[in-house]
């Protein structure tokens, strides 16, 4: 007997809700991706199309989360005439906001591992924006600036903004 063919297509913002919505349902990861395939009612081939494995659906539900928090701040008409220090204020307040939300998918994947370093490889992409954040931040910040030695390195003060957003991860 064929299988059925299920031709709803499912988008990568379902399938990181369905995702967050199965952890906390279920009170664990799954399994494999074919469980959660299986448990959301879609093909494993949908999920691929999007995610090349359950940490990499992981690493996406931060990614998103940074996304909507920048797409929120720009939705503003004032954001364009922000300091730079004041458009970062700004995607931490909504960033950490947005993450209150959240708050009980964060705490699940934050608590999931024992060993904190292991909570940190699902950050990777996460970490990888607000570093590209800050730094466009900092080179706009210094373009204004003739001497050299009142610039900023944007290497270094990227690394601590991701800093800053980790030791506010973990408050």
């Amino acid at each position: 007997m064929p299988a059925k063919k299920k031709t709803s297509q499912i988008g990568r913002e379902e399938l990181i809700s369905k995702y967050m919505e199965f952890v906390l349902d279920a009170d664990s990861v799954p399994g494999s991706v074919y469980k959660f395939a299986k448990a959301i009612e879609v093909e494993e081939s949908e999920f691929y199309a999007h995610f090349g494995s359950i940490p990499g659906i992981q690493k996406a539900v931060w990614t998103a989360f940074y996304d909507h928090s920048t797409a929120l701040i720009e939705k503003n008409k004032d954001y364009d005439g922000y300091t730079n220090r004041e458009k970062m204020l700004s995607f931490f307040y909504t960033f950490f906001e947005l993450l209150g939300l959240n708050r009980s998918y964060v705490l699940f994947s934050l608590n999931e591992q024992s060993h904190a370093l292991k909570n940190l490889e699902q950050l990777k992409g996460l970490r990888k924006r607000v570093k590209g954040f800050a730094k466009d931040l900092i080179e706009e910040g210094n373009a204004d600036k003739q001497l050299r030695i009142t610039q900023h390195n944007p290497a270094v003060f990227s690394e601590g903004a991701w800093v800053q957003t980790l030791f506010l991860l973990k408050f």
